[in-house]
């Protein structure tokens, strides 16, 4: 072969190959879309990647980047882009990008706090036409709408969502959440609930219900039943994977009430605040013996005559087994101050600093305005309210109560809060003939809420008033503002008092109220000791209550401590404990109706 030809010959070899190698380059700066396909992965592309794959795109790659840009802009908190993102999307798209949109809508409405119009969108979809991760986006919006409200629907969606997780963590909340439902209802409640199929998860779910309801209390009995159930349902979710509720449930052991130290001001100017909250202590104790059987003996420690840290090494020295009390938030201050050297000593303290601080052995209980206060924003917006004003005395205790109403209305979905200040009573008595005109300023606390505030709205009054002043107020606010202002009124319990007549009754007409369940009949024995004892004083009287539930959060202070979502029906509230055991009271509402008192419906 000639030198030439051999040449010649490589070259007409090397054409095909150099197009090959060209063709495959051409791809490589092209690179195939994969939009689509994301639609229905749970892989989560940023919103600066995905913008940027829109602006380049055309066509139904352009509109599948756009429906991925509102996801990641909704997952990274910046809600209204992504409203105004969504609200560029096309007319025409094809079917999975319409799914993709119906998804968003719900995600939407819920980040906006819209969860009714959620729930409406959610209806519209069908899960079975949901493909890859959009089936789980759907149970979770389903399960997101419930608002962690228990309810059969909750369970339904719960369960649904189980098979479509993937982590351990995820998994794990699912079990938690799937518990919480089915322990907040009753047996009969839980065994009624149905899904559209014969479900064995279900069934498992109510028969470990039946398993905790027959022994709880009892943990080895407790632990046996519940291995028994593991055993008969091995498949089940939670059969490897316990509610972490349960798992305390079976480890739970009762604090001993052998010997209770109750700190209280027998002596000085508070002490007939201490004598009320230990006869309510007292004659609840007689009534309720403790849980664990054995006798209880009481021990009395009065705050006014030494150092509460002098006090804490006698109750050891004495030998309590827990403490109740002090009282007076500054002997608290004390308490905590002292407590690392006494780390072992049970205590449940009868009022809390501004910032309680969470320690192993300490619960906290008081009967705090700031806690009436968001029960209060809780109960006004429920009843549909948007545009609230707090009407309130010119004294610091009013400064907290704004912030705390001002914080649970915005955790609500509200948005702004006005807060009004009125003068002394010398001032009310002058001004009752030009009224109250109603107009506040912002609380200032960092605004959250969905909603804004428009001026001349206001809709709803809440009031923190003594009987007295609240007998001027009303009548001032009909005078100024008209009796068909459109704004309800709403008082704390401060305003109520059991020695008004009928006539404050009638004048009262309409005004809604919340107080503690004890003076509303709940308990009449127990309401007519704590009237004879405190000379029918309605605020001793709610002492007196005080110190009846402290006895009962005594007698079950270890699941006050261990177990999550536990509560009592308290004379003071229904009671229940937030992580940090900071007591949470909800509060009965009333309202004024012809002269009479009734329950709000």
């Amino acid at each position: 072969m000639r030198l030439p030809d051999f040449y010649g010959t490589r070259a007409l070899y090397g054409i095909p190959l150099i197009a090959a190698v060209l063709f495959f380059t051409g791809c490589a700066v092209r690179p195939a879309d994969q939009s689509a396909a994301l639609l229905e992965s749970p892989v989560q592309a940023g919103s600066a990647q995905a913008l940027l794959r829109m602006q380049h795109s055309q066509g139904g790659s352009k509109t599948s980047w756009q429906l991925l840009a509102i996801r990641a802009l909704l997952r990274e908190g910046q809600n209204q882009q992504a409203a105004d993102l969504f609200s560029q999307l096309p007319p025409k798209m094809d079917d999975a990008q319409q799914q993709e949109q119906s998804l968003l809508a719900v995600e939407l409405k819920l980040a906006q706090g819209d969860f009714t119009g959620a729930q409406m969108l959610l209806m519209k979809i069908r899960p079975s036409a949901l493909k890859g991760s959009q089936t789980a986006r759907y149970w979770q919006g389903m399960v997101t709408v419930q608002q962690d409200k228990p309810s059969p629907a909750l369970l339904r969606a719960l369960m649904a969502q189980a098979p479509l997780l993937s982590t351990t963590q995820e998994k794990q909340r699912n079990i938690d959440a799937t518990w919480q439902v089915l322990t907040a209802m009753t047996q009969t409640q839980a065994d009624a609930v149905q899904t559209a199929a014969d479900d064995k998860s279900l069934h498992g779910w109510q028969a470990l219900r039946r398993a905790w309801s027959d022994n709880r209390g009892m943990p080895d009995r407790l632990k046996a039943a519940v291995s028994a159930w593991q055993t008969r349902w091995p498949q089940h979710p939670a059969a490897g994977m316990l509610p972490v509720a349960l798992v305390h449930d079976m480890n739970f052991r009762p604090a001993s009430v052998r010997k209770v130290a109750l700190m209280l001001p027998l002596s000085g100017p508070a002490a007939r605040f201490g004598r009320v909250i230990q006869q309510g202590f007292e004659a609840e104790k007689k009534v309720s013996p403790p849980a664990s059987g054995d006798a209880s003996e009481l021990m009395l420690y009065d705050t006014a005559t030494r150092p509460v840290p002098q006090l804490l090494a006698q109750v050891q020295q004495d030998g309590a087994t827990l403490v109740v009390g002090p009282l007076l938030k500054n002997r608290v201050v004390e308490l905590l101050s002292s407590n690392s050297s006494n780390p072992a000593l049970n205590v449940l303290a009868l009022n809390q600093p501004e910032n309680p601080v969470s320690l192993d052995n300490i619960c906290y209980f008081s009967l705090s305005p700031e806690d009436e206060a968001r029960n209060a924003a809780r109960h006004i917006r429920a009843q549909g309210k948007h545009f609230p004003l707090l009407l309130l005395p010119g004294s610091e205790i009013s400064e907290r109560v704004a912030r705390a109403f001002a914080g649970e209305w915005q955790k609500q979905g509200g948005g702004a809060v006005l807060e009004q200040r009125f003068g002394s009573m010398a001032k009310l008595k002058a001004g009752v003939n030009s009224g109250v005109t109603l107009t506040g300023a912002p609380v200032t606390v960092p605004r959250k809420g969905a909603e804004s505030y428009r001026r001349g709205q206001i809709d709803a009054v809440y009031i923190i008033a003594t009987p007295e002043e609240m007998g001027y107020l009303k009548p001032m606010i009909a005078e100024r503002n008209g009796s068909q202002s459109g704004a309800m009124l709403y008082a704390s319990s401060r305003g109520i008092s059991g020695t008004v007549g009928q006539d404050y009754r009638l004048d009262m007409e309409g005004l809604q109220f919340s107080d503690i369940p004890l003076l509303a009949d709940s308990n009449p024995g127990l309401k007519q000791l704590a009237l004879n004892a405190t000379g029918r004083d309605y605020f001793l009287a709610r002492l007196f209550a005080m110190g009846a539930d402290a006895w009962t959060l005594a007698n079950h202070y270890a699941q006050l401590r261990q177990t999550p979502g536990f509560t009592l029906k308290g004379n003071t509230g229904e009671l229940s404990a937030s992580p940090g055991c900071v007591v949470n009271r909800e509060l009965p509402w009333f309202r004024y109706q012809q002269g009479q008192v009734v329950p709000v419906g």
